[in-house]
């Protein structure tokens, strides 16, 4: 698989070893400015292979305290749920995210 990123987070490769980052194909938000460049990068995706896509709006999730929720604490997260099925990785990231800020409202 070809990968290009264009300013959004990093996204995680989740495989029955664990979790990795990634890495290499970062570049400026889509847009900002003209005649940019990216990069791109292969990916080499096995069976059961699975990508976690996330945005800022994951990580930037705060508790009552300020405290967002995070890209540290989402890769902890992941690193344990890595080999469930994609569905339950979802629903469990989105219930995680949601206790972490327990009765704080969501942002606009």
């Amino acid at each position: 698989m070809d990968d290009v990123n264009t300013g959004q987070n990093t996204p995680f490769l989740l495989s029955s070893a664990g979790i990795t980052r990634i890495e290499g194909t970062e570049g400026a938000s889509l847009g900002t400015a003209e005649n940019l460049h990216y990069g791109s990068g292969k990916i080499l995706l096995n069976p059961n292979d699975k990508l976690f896509l996330f945005n800022k709006g994951l990580t930037g999730a705060v508790n009552a305290e300020g405290t967002a929720f995070g890209e540290m604490k989402l890769e902890s997260f992941l690193g344990k749920s890595h080999h469930f099925p994609v569905e339950t990785i979802v629903r469990e990231t989105i219930n995680e995210v949601f206790t972490f800020m327990a009765d704080t409202p969501l942002p606009d």
